[in-house]
């Protein structure tokens, strides 16, 4: 697979602009990088303003970002934990009691601001492990936890940015994912980038996806939502793409994804509910889980779940 003339022609500009002064952008991106990873450290204050400011530099000078077409046996899961009684059914009545949470109940989140509904899901491929284990981890579940599991597929041309994809091609891992033809594509670009860029400003590109990576599966806390949030909506205000790609916080190089509505709306098909009790947590992201129920959709999104066999 060739890469297409207009990435090309995008960094050939950018070398041709920026490579004559290559270490003081090196040093630009670096200290920008350090000025949010102090706020993030509670070492200093920043303004929602300063934040956007930094955050936009880094995104409008030293970032390559290409939207991913999403392989067609991609799925995708989302689970949610069952809090009621202990004496109640552990299931959920509707789908949408399992989709994205109204605005008015959303708190500030990982790409979230408050008051903005985003759909937080993993991802697996038919080539790929499509257990629930990294959704039971997501969602922080534990020993005795009951924890509904909703499966989907999408349905329509659905484009995700992967963040942090350059810092997966530096280190050679490729993301089970991705097909071989979309990881040799990331690979040849960012070869090409090599060639054209001056030592110094490939660095700059390189830190800079490793520090958008890093905010990203980084343990949360209000400063970091506050920077990461900004970051997410930067990456999705276009509308070219309906939803980011990055790493599970939790289970180490399982990819996850935040949606917009409208993507989930548009272009994901509900296909089928679990329930299961979670009757150890074993850390790193294993878990032994019973089945409990499995259920099925209507069309009205009402959920029908029947016992699972002992």
């Amino acid at each position: 697979m060739e890469i297409d003339v207009k990435t090309k022609l995008y960094i050939d500009n950018v070398a041709r602009e920026f490579n004559s002064t290559a270490d003081s952008r090196l040093n630009e991106v670096s200290t920008i990088i350090k000025q949010l990873n102090d706020f993030i450290e509670g070492k200093s204050e920043l303004s929602t303003k300063g934040i956007e400011e930094r955050l936009d530099e880094l995104i409008g000078y030293y970032t390559i970002t290409l939207d991913l077409p999403v392989p067609e046996d991609l799925k995708i899961l989302r689970a949610k934990k069952f809090e009621e009684g202990k004496d109640e059914k552990p299931c959920f009545s509707r789908v949408d009691e399992l989709s994205y949470p109204p605005s008015k109940y959303v708190a500030l989140g990982r790409c979230n601001k408050k008051s903005e509904s985003i759909y937080y899901a993993c991802l697996y491929s038919s080539e790929s492990s499509g257990n629930h284990h990294v959704a039971f981890s997501e969602v922080n579940a534990i020993k005795g936890d009951r924890v509904n599991v909703l499966r989907s597929e999408f349905n329509g041309n659905v484009h995700l940015r992967y963040i942090g994809i350059w810092n997966h091609v530096f280190r050679d891992i490729q993301p089970n994912i991705l097909s071989l033809n979309q990881w040799l594509y990331y690979k040849k670009v960012y070869k090409y980038m090599q060639n054209k860029f001056d030592t110094d400003l490939f660095v700059s590109y390189q830190i800079c996806d490793a520090f958008f990576a890093d905010i990203l599966r980084c343990k949360g806390s209000k400063k970091l939502y506050k920077v990461t949030s900004i970051l997410s909506a930067m990456f999705l205000e276009s509308g070219k793409a309906d939803g980011i790609l990055y790493t599970s916080v939790k289970s180490e190089g399982s990819p996850v994804v935040a949606l917009s509505t409208k993507a989930v709306n548009d272009k994901l098909k509900h296909i089928s509910t679990e329930s299961f009790e979670i009757k150890e947590d074993y850390g790193y992201s294993k878990f032994r889980a019973k089945n409990l129920y499995s259920g099925t959709i209507e069309g009205s999104g009402k959920i029908n779940w029947v016992v699972e066999d002992a």
